[in-house]
C-alpha cells in the first residue's frame, strides 16, 4: 500500500465534499450546532479510518476505534459543542502520533499542525463548509513531514532487515565454506 501525499490530498478531497453535503442536509432533522458536531465527529472519524489503516502495525487499531467511538459518541452527546471539537481534535492527533510517528516531540509538532488546521478552517468557514473541511484536511496532510513519520520507520525497517539478511547470509556462507 503506498503512502503517500496524493492519497492524503484525495482523502482532503472527498472528506471536504461529504462534509459540507452533510452540513447542508443535517441541519434539517437535527438542531443547526447539533449537526455540526455530529458531522466534524463523522469526518474525523473517517479521517481516523484512514489513519487506522494506513498504520503499520495491526496490533491496537481495533481498540484505538473503539476508544475513538466511545469517546466521541460520549463527547457529542454529553458535551457542549467546542469542548467535544478540541476532545476530538486532541485524540484524532494522539492516535495519529501513535500510529504515525511516536515521540514527544512529534506529538506537540502534530498537535501544532492540528491546531493550525482547525485556525484554517474557523477562518475559511464564514465563505464554505466545504472550504472550511477542505483547508482542515489540506493542513492535515502536512503530518507526512513530521519527523519520524511512518515513511521514514519503514524506509528504516527495509534498510535494518536488509543489513540482517546479508549478514545472516555471510554467515552462512562462511560456515558452509568452514565445513568443506
Amino acid at each position: 500500500m503506498k503512502f503517500g501525499y496524493p492519497a492524503h490530498l484525495a482523502v482532503a478531497a472527498a472528506l471536504s465534499l461529504v462534509g459540507a453535503m452533510l452540513l447542508a442536509v443535517l441541519p434539517v432533522w437535527l438542531a443547526g450546532v447539533t449537526s455540526a458536531q455530529v458531522v466534524i465527529a463523522a469526518v474525523l472519524s473517517a479521517y481516523l479510518g484512514f489513519v487506522l489503516v494506513r498504520a503499520r502495525g495491526r496490533a491496537g487499531r481495533l481498540v484505538a476505534a473503539t476508544i475513538w467511538g466511545l469517546l466521541v459518541t460520549a463527547s457529542v452527546l454529553l458535551l457542549e459543542p467546542l469542548p467535544g471539537v478540541v476532545l476530538s481534535l486532541l485524540l484524532l492527533s494522539s492516535m495519529r502520533t501513535v500510529f504515525w510517528h511516536p515521540g514527544a516531540m512529534s506529538w506537540l509538532l502534530d498537535l501544532l499542525l492540528v491546531a493550525l488546521g482547525a485556525g484554517f478552517a474557523l477562518w475559511a468557514q464564514p465563505a464554505s463548509n466545504a472550504l472550511a473541511l477542505w483547508c482542515f484536511f489540506l493542513t492535515q496532510s502536512l503530518v507526512l513531514w513530521i519527523p519520524g513519520g511512518t515513511q521514514r520507520r519503514l524506509n528504516h525497517d527495509f534498510a535494518s532487515a536488509s543489513l540482517q539478511a546479508e549478514r545472516a547470509l555471510r554467515a552462512l556462507a562462511q560456515q558452509s565454506s568452514v565445513k568443506e
